[in-house]
């Protein structure tokens, strides 16, 4: 595939990734008004919201035409499109409820994926951007990906995030740890070694 093509291409799939978020923020903020107010399932203009957001949602899985109503992705390392979408998914981080299940999902199938050197670098600014800003119960899963994908640039810019103190340092700290002790880093014969001292 050509380059400006691909080009061409991540730049719809990332439409398409935040238009999904913003959909499901939607379809849940409905449903959160329902719940503090059971009346409004009865009201014709509550329910022709839910059902705009409804039709928006079957359209947009209709074009995007392999995103399930779970967020399960499958086959992603053989279909570039399906990885593309998992990658500007990551990087919209779209918040939602349940969100977190569907970035860990993607997160845990990324590691099994052949990537290229630029969706590496990219990822690496999502699992910094996570290190930072995204303290969800999904980090976890984010500190695995960092162990398969990490790079010493990675691990560097984390240790200035572990000077600044706080919750970041924290999360920065666990993210350094799954690459140490996990990572391709860790590997001796890496000439970015960054494991302890070999005995």
């Amino acid at each position: 595939m050509e380059s400006h093509e691909r080009e061409r291409q991540s730049a719809d799939i990332t439409r398409l990734a935040f238009q999904w978020g913003k959909l499901q923020s939607a379809r849940w903020d409905l449903h959160y008004q329902e719940r503090a107010d059971p009346g409004l399932r009865d009201s014709k203009s509550h329910l022709d919201a839910r059902a705009r957001v409804g039709r928006r949602l079957d359209k947009l899985r209709a074009e995007i035409g392999f995103f399930g109503e779970d967020g399960a992705l499958t086959g992603m390392h053989s279909d570039f499109r399906k990885l593309e979408f998992a990658i500007a998914f990551l990087e919209a981080n779209p918040v939602y409820f349940n969100s977190g299940y569907s970035k860990a999902d993607l997160l845990t199938k990324l590691k099994a994926c052949r990537l290229s050197q630029e969706q590496i670098a990219r990822l690496n600014a999502v699992l910094l951007d996570a290190a930072t800003n995204r303290p969800g119960r999904e980090y976890v899963h984010y500190c695995r990906l960092a162990a398969c994908i990490g790079d010493s640039e990675l691990y560097e810019a984390l240790a200035l995030l572990v000077d600044q103190g706080g919750s970041i340092a924290s999360r920065a700290r666990m993210m350094r740890t799954s690459i140490e002790n996990h990572g391709c880093l860790a590997d001796p014969r890496n000439s970015n070694y960054v494991g302890p001292a070999p005995a």
